[in-house]
């Protein structure tokens, strides 16, 4: 059986707001939908409950560290430290991935762009040598000059993707009042 009590003044108009106490809050504690209780003597994956449904004194639902697990669009598969979760569009799902910073899902690049004239802009084909096998993935682009930027920045205008999986074209904008050459970091990791 739980006992509890209101957290302060922390409820949210007349609705939700955040209860603390003791035992499970399921089938005992009436509260509307959002409310959010913390449970004093729980363990792991029974110290949070939201109320996700209802009005009465059920519908909720333990949080902490099962909480996604228990969530029917998130797909865990052995979690661990510094993982995000990224959609999966094939499955509908959120699913866990470890971002390497490099391996075979990351591709790094650095190229020359050349000498871009002031006030002038140019595409650079960056090509990834190795294909990505569709369209599922993220590109980062930064740009390095010879010498400091003197009135305007050289930037980066689109990044467009060549094909399935296998470059990119970087336009890129000198709007500095002199010269510079350029050169092109890309960063693309399948998603």
């Amino acid at each position: 059986m739980a006992t509890w009590k209101w957290i302060g003044d922390v409820r949210f108009g007349t609705g939700a707001g955040i209860i603390s106490g003791t035992g499970d809050p399921s089938g005992v504690i009436t509260a509307p939908v959002g409310t959010i209780f913390l449970r004093t003597d729980g363990g792991a994956g029974t110290t949070l409950y939201v109320k996700e449904v209802g009005s009465g004194n059920t519908g909720w639902k333990t949080g902490g560290s099962s909480f996604l697990a228990n969530d029917a669009d998130v797909l865990l598969v052995s979690p661990s430290d510094g993982q995000s979760l990224v959609f999966d569009i094939a499955s509908g799902k959120w699913k866990n991935k470890t971002s390497s910073g490099g391996g075979s899902n990351v591709i790094t690049k650095r190229i020359s762009a050349g000498t871009i004239a002031s006030g002038n802009g140019q595409y650079v084909i960056v090509d990834f040598d190795v294909a990505f096998p569709d369209e599922l993935y993220t590109v980062s682009v930064t740009l390095e000059t010879d010498e400091d930027i003197s009135s305007a920045p050289v930037i980066v205008g689109s990044v467009k993707r060549i094909l399935t999986g296998v470059g990119v074209n970087v336009w890129i904008q000198n709007m500095d009042s002199i010269n510079h050459v350029v050169t092109i970091h890309v960063a693309a990791e399948h998603d």
